[in-house]
C-alpha cells in the first residue's frame, strides 16, 4: 500500500535533498517523479553550486529545465577535468594588442555535449573591441572606432556582455550579442586602475578602481552607480572576492599598504548600513 504525502510537506522534505538524492527520490513512483524533478528544486541547487544562476533566466541559455541545466553544466566541468592536450585548439589572431589588452572569454555556451556550439572571446585593438570565434580563428563583430584608447576590459560571459574604460575614463557596457552600447558613463573617477565584473545575490555588477584609491560599484546593465568608498590614498592595485562574493579583498599599491576587507553587502546596499563594513587584514611579514 503507498503513501501519499501532501504535495507541499513533501517538496519541503525533498529541498533538503542534494541531486543524487532527488535522483534517487525520483524513483519511487510517478508522483514522487513529479515532485522530484520540479524546477523549484533543481534551481536551487543550480543556484547554491553557480552563484550567477539567481541572475538569469532559461531561455537565455536555450534550456527546457533546471535539471538539465545542472546535468549539462555538471558533465562540462567532469569533461574539462578529463581533458588531453588534443583535445584543445590553437589559433593566431591577427591582432595588434595596446596597454593590458588580451582575450576575455564571452561565448554563452561554452563546452557542450553535441559539439556544434562554437566559444567565443572578446578583445580589444586600440580604440575598438571585437568578437573573435575561438574554433576558427576569425572576427565576428568589431566596434566602431572609438573617441579614445581603450585600456581596461572585463567581460560577463553569463550574459555576453563586455566592460570597456578607455584614456578618458568613459566606462562603457558593450552588449556582444546584438552587437550595441547598453550603458555609457564619464568623468566619474580619475585614471583607472583596475576594472572587474561578478555576479552577485544582488545582480550583477561592475566594480572600477582609481589612481586615487577610491573604489567604484556600478549596476548592470544601466551603470546606476551603487557605491563609492575611499580604500586607499593612492590606488587600489588588487582586488579579490571571497568564494561566495560575500567579502571583497582590496590590496594597494604601497607595499606598506594593508589589505582591506569589505562586506559586500554594505557596499551593494548603501541604504541599510551607516557606513561600508570593512577591516584591515594584517599579514604577517
Amino acid at each position: 500500500m503507498e503513501i501519499h504525502l501532501p504535495s507541499v510537506p513533501m517538496m519541503e522534505i525533498l529541498s533538503y535533498l542534494d541531486a543524487y538524492s532527488l535522483l534517487q527520490a525520483a524513483q519511487v513512483n510517478k508522483n514522487w517523479n513529479e515532485l522530484a524533478s520540479s524546477d523549484v528544486l533543481w534551481r536551487k541547487l543550480c543556484q547554491k553550486r553557480w552563484l550567477y544562476c539567481y541572475m538569469f533566466t532559461l531561455p537565455l541559455h536555450g534550456l527546457e529545465t533546471w535539471k538539465q541545466f545542472f546535468f549539462d553544466k555538471t558533465w562540462q566541468e567532469h569533461a574539462k577535468t578529463r581533458a588531453k592536450p588534443e583535445d584543445f585548439t590553437y589559433k593566431e589572431f591577427p591582432v595588434e594588442f595596446e596597454f593590458r589588452a588580451h582575450p576575455w572569454y564571452i561565448s554563452r555556451h561554452g563546452l557542450t555535449r553535441n559539439g556544434q556550439e562554437k566559444s567565443a572571446v572578446c578583445m580589444t585593438s586600440m580604440n575598438r573591441i571585437s568578437t573573435w570565434d575561438i574554433h576558427e580563428g576569425a572576427m565576428t563583430w568589431e566596434s566602431p572606432k572609438q573617441p579614445s584608447y581603450i585600456v581596461w576590459m572585463t567581460t560577463l560571459p553569463e550574459m555576453q556582455i563586455a566592460v570597456t574604460i578607455d584614456m578618458q575614463s568613459t566606462i562603457k557596457l558593450w552588449d556582444c550579442h546584438n552587437k550595441e552600447v547598453l550603458a555609457s558613463k564619464t568623468g566619474l573617477f580619475f585614471g583607472c586602475k583596475l576594472l572587474q565584473s561578478e555576479f552577485t545575490k544582488d545582480g550583477p555588477i561592475v566594480l572600477v578602481g582609481d589612481a586615487c584609491g577610491n573604489l567604484y560599484i556600478f549596476r548592470i546593465p544601466d551603470l546606476h552607480l551603487i557605491s563609492k568608498v575611499n580604500v586607499f590614498p593612492y590606488s587600489i592595485d588588487e582586488l579579490y572576492f571571497s568564494p561566495q562574493k560575500k567579502w571583497v579583498f582590496l590590496i594597494g599599491h604601497r607595499l606598506n599598504d594593508l589589505t582591506k576587507v569589505f562586506y559586500m553587502s554594505s557596499l551593494l546596499r548603501p541604504s541599510e548600513f551607516s557606513a561600508p563594513v570593512s577591516t584591515v587584514l594584517k599579514v604577517p611579514v
